[in-house]
């Protein structure tokens, strides 16, 4: 930026596009952002970067009663570089809201949206929010409320500064829906990552239901470039 006329305006417009950040925190040979740090410069297309390959948790049947999803999940979860989470039990909600304070990415396998383990008004006062999949029924249905705008939880979670929200808008099977975050993973497992919209579309062709639970899945927010590793065994 260059202003002679008034560099002191020149010194805040640089000031002003820098992250804050705590200490970075190493992850294998691979450096990392640290927790709460802004998003990463946009891609050649524009797009805003969402860096899930080390900084992701997840929440992975929380209710303990989807034993199929969980076994297609946990041993995928665990070996991700990085990722960190809850499986077969539900979260705590000072847990949960920590964690979408400092990470990039939450990956939500489960019930609903997750609206049982943390106050939707809880999510939506914050200040920095990471971007969410949730892998639920409904998770991203609109809610009515007579002649006035019910807060959703994918609402909810955007209001609170998520800059991507993927959710379903009706019921879906556990099975369709396992195969279309699998597939979604995979895709944005390619070297660079790649934009959600795209990926996202991709991804609907593994269900086995394609116009009945890959429709489902839609996602709000800016379009994103998403970026994650195969996990250290590579499963996928």
């Amino acid at each position: 930026i260059r202003d002679s006329a008034h560099p002191e305006r020149a010194a805040a417009a640089v000031d002003g596009r820098r992250c804050r950040a705590g200490a970075p925190r190493a992850c294998g040979s691979t450096k990392v952002k640290p927790p709460g740090a802004c998003a990463s410069a946009p891609e050649p297309g524009g797009l805003r970067v969402v860096d899930g390959s080390s900084s992701t948790f997840y929440v992975l049947n929380p209710a303990g009663d989807l034993a199929r999803t969980q076994a297609a999940f946990e041993r995928d979860f665990a070996a991700r570089c990085g990722w960190r989470g809850v499986t077969g039990a539900p979260p705590s909600a000072s847990e949960l809201l920590a964690a979408l304070r400092e990470c990039e990415l939450l990956v939500y396998c489960g019930h609903g949206s997750g609206e049982r383990f943390v106050r939707p008004e809880s999510v939506q006062q914050l200040s920095r929010c990471a971007a969410a999949w949730l892998m639920g029924c409904s998770s991203g249905a609109p809610v009515l409320n007579g002649e006035f705008e019910a807060p959703s939880m994918h609402g909810c979670y955007l209001l609170g500064g998520s800059p991507s929200v993927v959710g379903t808008l009706w019921d879906v099977t556990d099975g369709d829906i396992d195969r279309f975050c699998a597939a979604l993973l995979a895709e944005c497992a390619a070297e660079g990552g790649v934009p959600l919209l795209p990926a996202l579309a991709r991804a609907r062709a593994a269900c086995k239901m394609v116009r009945l639970v890959g429709a489902a899945v839609v996602s709000y927010g800016l379009p994103m470039h998403v970026r994650l590793r195969e996990p250290a065994d590579g499963q996928y």
